[in-house]
């Protein structure tokens, strides 16, 4: 087992790598800024048309408005990190894997890859990758919120043995009714809404 956060700290680094964080700051409306700020774009991953969509702001007309709905989009998800739940995993005495550790919150840290790799497609241009990435963006996102529901109902054994073995995952479509099923329990007045929404992403998804 890990000791202290320093050993944690050794095993996520290296000599060549480094461990970064970000926090927003600020008093008043959220401000608006680049992609390159939200998701760390360097320009050695921009072609021509990445060092110019990138930072959106100094762009005009509809372009404009559409990458300004989709920065806050991006940063409500990222966002999302500030409720997510605490829940302890069940980690061996004498485990040193991190993917037991730090796994509580995997689908959703593997979405945030995806969607980071959607957008530098998006703003280099690359229609065709950005069109791919949205299937396991919508897919990880989804199966963060189904197994955050099987966690919090007290079943985390089967969260783990998914996490270690890949196995016992259910399909999109019964993640969604579990979801859904949740979704209506706790919010019975807007049952209709949360219909619709499932509809719509399951259409989505059905075309991606």
């Amino acid at each position: 087992m890990f000791a202290s956060f320093d050993d944690i700290a050794r095993k996520l680094t290296s000599d060549q790598e480094t461990f970064a964080a970000s926090v927003e700051m600020f008093s008043g409306p959220p401000q608006e800024t680049s992609f390159r700020n939200i998701f760390h774009l360097e320009d050695e991953e921009l072609n021509k048309y990445g060092l110019i969509l990138v930072d959106w702001m100094n762009i005009q007309g509809e372009t404009r408005k559409y990458l300004c709905k989709l920065h806050w989009l991006s940063r409500a998800f990222i966002q999302f990190q500030d409720v997510l739940s605490l829940t302890l995993m069940e980690v061996p005495k004498d485990s040193n894997d991190l993917t037991e550790i730090l796994g509580r919150h995997h689908c959703y840290y593997e979405a945030l890859v995806y969607l980071r790799s959607g957008i530098l497609s998006l703003v280099n241009m690359n229609a065709n990758s950005t069109i791919t990435m949205l299937r396991p963006v919508c897919e990880q996102f989804v199966y963060s919120t189904y197994w955050d529901i099987i966690q919090d109902e007290g079943d985390i054994t089967r969260y783990n043995a998914w996490l270690r073995t890949k196995k016992g995952k259910p399909t999109f479509k019964d993640a969604m009714n579990k979801i859904e099923s949740e979704l209506k329990h706790r919010h019975s007045v807007i049952s209709n809404r949360i219909s619709k929404i499932k509809t719509g992403i399951m259409q989505g998804y059905k075309i991606l």
